[in-house]
């Protein structure tokens, strides 16, 4: 899907404020599939490849 980029969404993100587009009626919906959609993929790549071990360094 596409996101309206709405003169709020434009002024929002210029001021790094893009937590606030989530109560913003028109773009909510959009943003919150975005947001689910990258944690799922995430999730699947860290499933698919554990983190590898590792020896602390002392000292």
């Amino acid at each position: 899907g596409a996101l309206p980029i709405t003169m709020s969404v434009r002024e929002k993100a210029d001021h790094g404020e893009m937590w606030g587009l989530f109560d913003e009626p028109t773009v909510a919906a959009g943003f919150d599939a975005i947001a689910r959609q990258m944690v799922t993929v995430i999730a699947q790549r860290n499933a698919a490849n554990p983190p590898v071990p590792s020896l602390p360094v002392l000292g």
